[in-house]
């Protein structure tokens, strides 16, 4: 099965996160978790936003969500400590546009674009903290005691 090109504006940059440095290309890969959306075919993810992709560094489970409020990015925790697994090292790449199209989960390009091709990387750059990162960059940070759950 194929991926169906979906028209969007395709930003200038896209962005891919791995707590792996040093990466001159990217390799399709299979998510588990995730074969649902990818029609269970292995590929590369980007993104145009640099915080949704830094954000994609630590393996995230149920204990945090993120995505996009009103246009705002925003992380939430969902469980106490979730949080903790952000304070984290991490890469953060600059890929081509090219041969990404609209992910299953959504159309818009900021969110998600994939490739079932290899991606050649074109910088890297070291995140010190994924945490840190997120908050210097405008990132609605929601602690989980924030909810008064």
């Amino acid at each position: 099965m194929k991926f169906k090109r979906r028209k969007h504006n395709v930003p200038e940059a896209l962005y891919h996160g791995s707590p792996v440095a040093g990466i001159d290309t990217l390799e399709p890969r299979a998510r588990r978790a995730l074969r649902r959306f990818t029609r269970k075919r292995p590929v590369v993810f980007a993104t145009g936003d640099p915080r949704f992709a830094v954000a994609m560094i630590p393996n995230i489970s149920d204990e945090v969500t993120i995505g996009y409020l009103n246009d705002r990015f925003f992380v939430e925790e969902r469980k106490p400590g979730g949080l903790k697994k952000f304070k984290v090292p991490g890469t953060l790449y600059t890929v081509p546009t090219d041969n990404f199209v609209a992910g299953a989960r959504n159309t818009d390009p900021y969110y998600e674009v994939v490739s079932v091709k290899p991606v050649p990387t074109l910088t890297q750059q070291k995140i010190e903290s994924v945490l840190d990162y997120l908050r210097k960059n405008n990132a609605v940070i929601i602690r989980y005691n924030d909810g008064k759950r």
